[in-house]
């Protein structure tokens, strides 16, 4: 027996990185999982790996800062499985194409207009909208869970690095508190997850080409307390318990992984 024997879990952006940790481990714990992910390919071999643990899975092209999308997503979702659980809004963005960003201190005044309109998207409308989409079948059923994936950079007071990036992952947070207290009453909760540093596409991808794990390497030296980057598979666990009966007691909490 698992811990979400039977339960339906939406995870955006579970392609790859944490999406796919958080999905994968909740497969494993008797989930069947709907992967909404702008890339499909990616999706589909995370689907693969979630029905080799002999559950279902649904893979969905979404974009979740496109309100059609994701409203048939969660119509796709819920005429393959009937209800919804859980929620995890993990698809996210951070400085597009630029991993050197992270490594210097930015001016507000030199921040591009695009990268603040697709970073706020991505990160906050993103969650809104699944939010918006998702809630109303959780409130008939008088119940479900909600985590939202935010950043160990949301929980600080201002970011020399990423100071955009770091508002909108505050941002989840308060939205997150905010869920917690609206639907407490139709036995919901709402939290947030807030991993500290972990090695995902995000990076490897950046600007820097072989350098990019070096530098990563240098930046959780001087900037972790545990001087060690954490990984998909223990955010994946954290969001189990929180999914599970275990967690039922939690809600409106930022929970750091990894500081």
């Amino acid at each position: 027996m698992g811990k979400l024997d039977g339960k339906v879990v939406i995870v955006t952006g579970g392609a790859r990185g944490i999406g796919r940790g958080i999905a994968l481990a909740s497969a494993k714990e008797g989930a069947d999982i709907v992967i909404a992910d702008i890339t499909v390919e990616a999706a589909e071999k995370t689907a693969d790996k979630i029905r080799g643990v002999d559950r279902k899975a649904l893979v969905i092209k979404t974009d979740v800062t496109k309100s059609n999308e994701v409203e048939e997503m969660v119509k796709k979702t819920l005429e393959k499985f009937g209800k919804i659980d859980v929620l995890v809004n993990n698809a996210g963005t951070c400085v597009p194409g630029r991993l050197e960003a992270l490594t210097q201190i930015q001016s507000p005044l030199e921040i591009e207009e695009d990268d603040w309109n697709i970073t706020f998207d991505t990160n906050l409308k993103g969650v809104f909208l699944c939010c918006k989409y998702v809630i109303p079948h959780m409130r008939n059923q008088r119940g479900g869970k909600i985590i939202n994936i935010s950043s160990s950079a949301g929980t600080m007071m201002g970011n020399t690095l990423i100071p955009f990036y770091a508002a909108s992952k505050a941002a989840v947070i308060n939205y997150t508190g905010s869920l917690a207290i609206i639907l407490a009453d139709y036995g919901i909760t709402a939290n947030a997850i807030c991993p500290h540093f972990v090695w995902t596409d995000l990076w490897k991808n950046g600007v820097g080409g072989e350098q990019n794990k070096a530098i990563f390497d240098s930046i959780v030296q001087s900037q972790s307390i545990l001087k060690r980057e954490t990984t998909p598979e223990k955010i994946g666990a954290l969001a189990v318990f929180l999914m599970s009966e275990e967690g039922d007691d939690i809600t409106a909490q930022a929970i750091v992984v990894g500081r």
